[in-house]
């Protein structure tokens, strides 16, 4: 997992996160909201939500933002950002990081409203996953956004991930995949908060 001061990331990357936090919370007036905004800025559109608060931080607002492009995405806190695979975060500051050709990107340019059968999203690589699983959540919170989309574990992906797969519901697995670094208690407070009716996942 990458956890980082926010002093330690370039300005540009701090502003960034302080632009999406500020307006989230203009757009919420800082009422307690586990539902996404989608907010536009420089181009690029990005889904923010404030989901609570880390085990280690008890009680500190904790947002996560999806850049809706590519799936990559960070949990900000007022001093730290973080995301669970090194390549995740820094693609979330530097979209063109994940190839044209990847597969959570395809399925993200694909109109929620297209014909035909579910697109199917291979994933072979850990961040694959986790970018996929972040889009996931959004999707689920407004599903008249994304295409609702068929994961497949390729047989590339590491064994720890493909059990993570494996053993969760579709509505578990973002949980697992995303918050597995955080203690159940924590966990639950997010799924009740939620209103997304998603069992509780085996952590």
């Amino acid at each position: 997992m990458l956890n980082l001061s926010r002093e330690e990331l370039p300005e540009r990357h701090q502003e960034l996160l302080d632009v999406l936090v500020t307006r989230h919370d203009l757009a919420t007036k800082r009422r307690r909201n586990t539902s996404f905004v989608l907010l536009d800025h420089d181009g690029r559109r990005f889904a923010v939500c404030e989901y609570g608060a880390h085990w280690y931080e008890e009680g500190v607002p904790v947002h996560l933002a999806v850049d809706l492009t590519t799936g990559s995405h960070v949990s900000i806190t007022a001093y730290r950002a973080s995301a669970v695979w090194p390549g995740t975060f820094w693609s979330f500051f530097e979209p063109g990081r994940v190839p044209s050709d990847d597969p959570v990107r395809a399925w993200l340019a694909t109109p929620a409203a297209a014909p035909g059968p579910r697109p199917s999203v291979a994933v072979a690589w850990p961040d694959q996953l986790e970018r996929f699983c972040a889009a996931e959540l959004v999707r689920t919170d407004q599903p008249e956004l994304l295409a609702q989309a068929e994961l497949v574990a390729d047989p590339e992906l590491p064994e720890d991930q493909t059990t993570l797969v494996r053993r969760h519901s579709a509505a578990a697995l973002p949980y697992a995949v995303l918050f597995r670094h955080e203690d159940a208690l924590s966990v639950v407070n997010k799924l009740i908060g939620s209103g997304r009716g998603c069992p509780l996942p085996e952590l």
